[in-house]
């Protein structure tokens, strides 16, 4: 198995996701095809001992496309981004899986446009994992399309739910559509349309469920739209980011706090691993016709590494033709 990585464009720099890609590649057992600038990454590969079965190829290309560059036509059109080569790749099926801790609007525009979507699919999904207590749980959309119709949610849902089976091991994930009321009633006519498809189809669906319930642990899936999705994950993240600021001048405004802080050091860790990003990697882009996984800006070498993980356990489970086929159900 081959995985693309788009090294170019995070804002941590391209020695960062290729030290990720090594070591995700001699965990995964999987090759490698880096794309970017072949003269950084033979520069770059010289300060690695990599010494894994696998193979490594780079894929050339010196053009980037810029963080806060908008999706555009000439944007769409251009094939020299490393990210438009990345993803040839995965078209010309020369890889299964491609990550890229780019433009996400940038990726998501140009995976449509060079894999396209699933057949009865007009909107993708990009869905992420969150923590609860009693592991993870599936959210989408965070972003990729603001405009959904209820049925764009119904599709959603319905590959949220592969995805949860998939990737979390769950036999029969239960869904739940984030809304301001749990009541049926509740919420705008897109929360109230997508309400009623949800409770005729054949998911497990559970109702309207509120944010503070999303990291309950009791929902599997938790469905929303792209523009409510990003604003809700945007807010956890800063909230996230505060609560480890207070700990930590909590901590060393207080006497005993270094000692503290040393003691306490291996449950901060394991805190910080449980709520961190970088344990699934990114998030995978669903509902086109390939293996898509979104890595943050910020990404760390460990969840470059953590995402091709996600993007081999989805290619060998099938999930493209799994969730082609869960759409096709909805349709009967």
């Amino acid at each position: 198995m081959k995985v693309a990585v788009d090294v170019m464009g995070s804002d941590k720099g391209l020695e960062q996701i290729i030290e990720g890609a090594l070591l995700g590649a001699r965990r995964e057992k999987v090759d490698l095809a880096l794309v970017g600038d072949r003269k950084k990454i033979t520069a770059s590969l010289t300060g690695h001992q990599f010494t894994g079965s696998s193979e490594v190829t780079i894929e050339d290309s010196n053009k980037i496309v810029p963080m806060g560059e908008k999706v555009s036509l000439s944007l769409l059109k251009d094939k020299d981004s490393s990210l438009s080569i990345a993803l040839k790749l995965v078209k010309e099926e020369r890889a299964e899986v491609v990550v890229s801790a780019g433009n996400t609007a940038a990726f998501v525009g140009l995976a449509i446009k060079q894999l396209g979507f699933l057949p009865g699919v007009d909107r993708p999904a990009i869905a992420v994992f969150l923590p609860t207590p009693k592991g993870f749980c599936i959210f989408l959309d965070v972003g990729a399309m603001v405009d959904p119709s209820p049925h764009n949610l119904l599709q959603y849902a319905a590959m949220g739910n592969v995805c949860s089976q998939i990737l979390l091991k769950k036999e029969n994930p239960t869904i739940g559509l984030l809304n301001i009321g749990e009541e049926e009633t509740k919420g705008n006519s897109l929360s109230k349309e997508t309400y009623r498809l949800l409770s005729s189809s054949f998911l497990n669906f559970k109702g309207n469920i509120e944010g503070q319930d999303i990291f309950s642990g009791d929902t599997d899936v938790v469905v929303t739209d792209g523009f409510v999705g990003n604003v809700a994950l945007k807010a956890c993240e800063g909230m996230a980011d505060l609560i480890r600021k207070m700990v930590k001048d909590s901590l060393s405004s207080h006497p005993l706090g270094r000692l503290r802080a040393i003691l306490n050091r291996n449950l901060f860790q394991e805190l910080e691993k449980k709520v961190s990003y970088a344990e699934y990697g990114g998030g995978i882009l669903l509902g086109v016709k390939g293996i898509c996984i979104i890595s943050h800006g910020r990404s760390s070498a460990s969840a470059i590494a953590n995402a091709i993980k996600v993007g081999k356990e989805a290619a060998l489970a099938k999930i493209v033709p799994r969730l082609t086929k869960a759409i096709e159900e909805l349709g009967r």
